[in-house]
């Protein structure tokens, strides 16, 4: 390989490094964005607290039991 062809192998690998380091640090900024409620010194995670209740919801209506009709190990999986 000729020095133009591992100085240009180089320089290809820095612009695809720093694009990937942008995209990366993007992506951090945008995605990751908490709603946090603070209530009588307690700290709630919003999301977390929908995701909680929503997979009550699911429990409620028998979903584990369904579950474990479609798979055998479907009631383990949501109540775990």
């Amino acid at each position: 390989m000729t020095m133009f062809g591992k100085i240009l192998r180089i320089l290809v690998s820095v612009l695809i490094l720093v694009v990937m380091i942008v995209i990366v640090v993007l992506n951090v900024r945008l995605g990751h964005r908490r709603q946090v409620i603070v209530e009588g010194g307690d700290t709630i995670h919003y999301e977390l607290l929908k995701e909680l209740r929503g997979l009550k919801r699911t429990l409620d209506n028998r979903a584990d039991r369904q579950m474990q009709s479609i798979y055998p190990e479907g009631y383990v999986f949501l109540n775990a």
